[in-house]
C-alpha cells in the first residue's frame, strides 16, 4: 500500500479527459480560474495534464449553452488570440537572455535525442520554449476540433473574395497499399479552401 502522504504522479491520478462533459453559461474569459488553466496547460510536462488541459480549454470555448452558440466563432478567436499572446510573451522573454544564457540553452537543446518523444522534449525545454511548443499544440488541436465535423459548406469570410489559384501541392501516400497504390499525387488548391476541403480532396484521391 502507498503511504498516505505519498504524492502520486499526475499521470497516475488524472481522469480520462474524454469523460469530461461541461456546459459553459458565459463568455469563457469570465470563468473562475480561466488564466490558471491556460498557465497549467502551457507549462506542464505531464502528458496526462497536457491532454486534459487541451480537452478542457477546447470545451470551454465550444461547449456553450444554446443561447451562446452563435458566439462560438468569437470564442474560437479568443482562444487563438490567447495562444499568440502567450507565444509573443515568450519570444520577448527569450530576447532578454544574455548570450551566455542562450548558449547554455542551445547546448541543452542540441543534446536532446532526435528520437525523443514530444513529452521528453518538453521536459528538456526551458519554460519559455515549452510554453511556445504547447501553445502551438493548442492551436493545432483547436483546428482539429473545429473542423472534425466539416464546415457544413459554410465559407470563411476571407474566402468570399475572389480566390487565387495556388501552386500544385504534391501529397505523398504512405498509408494505402495494394495493386492500386499510388505513392504520390498532385492537388490543385486555391486560397479560399479550408483545411476540411483539403482533407476531402486527399481522401478522394487515396480511395481511388
Amino acid at each position: 500500500m502507498r503511504p498516505e502522504n505519498e504524492i502520486k504522479e499526475p499521470d497516475e491520478i488524472a481522469d480520462d479527459p474524454s469523460s469530461l462533459e461541461i456546459e459553459v453559461l458565459t463568455d469563457p474569459r469570465e470563468l473562475d480560474g480561466y488564466d490558471l488553466i491556460w498557465r497549467i496547460s502551457t507549462e506542464s510536462s505531464s502528458k496526462a495534464v497536457i491532454e486534459a488541459g487541451v480537452k478542457l480549454l477546447i470545451q470551454m470555448h465550444h461547449e456553450v449553452t444554446g443561447e451562446l452558440e452563435e458566439h462560438i466563432p468569437e470564442y474560437e478567436q479568443q482562444y487563438i488570440d490567447k495562444c499568440f499572446i502567450i507565444i509573443q510573451d515568450q519570444i520577448k522573454a527569450m530576447d532578454q537572455r544574455s548570450e551566455e544564457e542562450q548558449a547554455e540553452i542551445n547546448l541543452q537543446l542540441d543534446n536532446i535525442s532526435p528520437l525523443a518523444s514530444f513529452i521528453q522534449r518538453l521536459r528538456a525545454f526551458p519554460v519559455e520554449e515549452r510554453r511556445v511548443a504547447l501553445s502551438l499544440n493548442l492551436l493545432r488541436q483547436m483546428i482539429r476540433a473545429s473542423e472534425k465535423d466539416g464546415t457544413y459548406s459554410v465559407r470563411p469570410h476571407s474566402s468570399l473574395a475572389e480566390s487565387k489559384l495556388l501552386d500544385k501541392v504534391r501529397v505523398f501516400n504512405n498509408i494505402k497499399t495494394g495493386s492500386d497504390f499510388r505513392t504520390s499525387f498532385e492537388l490543385r488548391l486555391d486560397s479560399s479552401m479550408t483545411v476540411w476541403d483539403i482533407k476531402k480532396l486527399i481522401g478522394q484521391q487515396v480511395i481511388l
